[in-house]
């Protein structure tokens, strides 16, 4: 299993209009758990939309 990689582990990724990144964001944003609260790792009670926004939009928050 190691050998054949993480595409051949859990399959290749699912684009949405040939892109990766608006597949991504709608996992994160538009899913059916993106406002469910969870623990992260370091202790963070966060969503899967608010991990998103916080990481792919930080330009747009440090502006506000």
């Amino acid at each position: 299993a190691f050998f054949r990689g993480l595409k051949g582990f859990i399959g290749a990724p699912r684009m949405i209009g040939g892109s990766l990144l608006e597949a991504m964001r709608r996992e994160h944003c538009e899913g059916p758990d993106a406002d469910i609260r969870f623990m992260s790792s370091n202790g963070v009670v966060t969503t899967s939309r608010d991990e998103w926004e916080f990481a792919y939009c930080l330009k747009d928050h440090k502006n506000k």
